[in-house]
């Protein structure tokens, strides 16, 4: 895995609390945008359901199909993890602890291994996302 990769994959991890409330704001931004006048003059008549069009609208947009697709991800990585490598990649994604060595010293391990277990971690983003083979 490249270095490009593993910042976006870190960028990934690091967004994980925020995404729930991303797409909240995005769906609020799609129900309330001003609709297009000029659309209906393509189409006769109008939809027969404006929830249904929202949730479509919902369904159908890529920023919100993005943030699903990685808190989906991201849970199964943590799901991977043993209970100890689950916890450092917590405290330094999660919990913006960003040096190896103060994880290391709470868990008794060596820094390397904090530093192995979120690279390991990043990769098995990656491969979930489909950004590496």
């Amino acid at each position: 895995m490249d270095k490009d990769t593993k910042r976006r994959m870190e960028d990934r991890f690091r967004g994980y609390p925020n995404y729930l409330k991303e797409i909240q704001y995005r769906k609020w931004d799609l129900e309330h945008k001003q609709a297009d006048f000029n659309a209906g003059i393509k189409s006769i008549g109008r939809n027969s359901n404006p929830q249904e069009s929202l949730v479509i609208k919902w369904e159908s947009d890529p920023y919100i199909a993005n943030r699903q697709l990685w808190i989906k991800s991201i849970d199964e990585v943590l799901a991977e993890l043993d209970d100890k490598q689950r916890e450092m990649v917590k405290e330094y994604y999660f919990e913006d602890c960003y040096v190896y060595t103060d994880i290391a010293k709470k868990h008794e391990v060596g820094h390397m291994t904090v530093q192995r277990t979120c690279y390991r971690a990043c990769k098995l983003l990656a491969e979930k996302i489909g950004e590496i083979i």
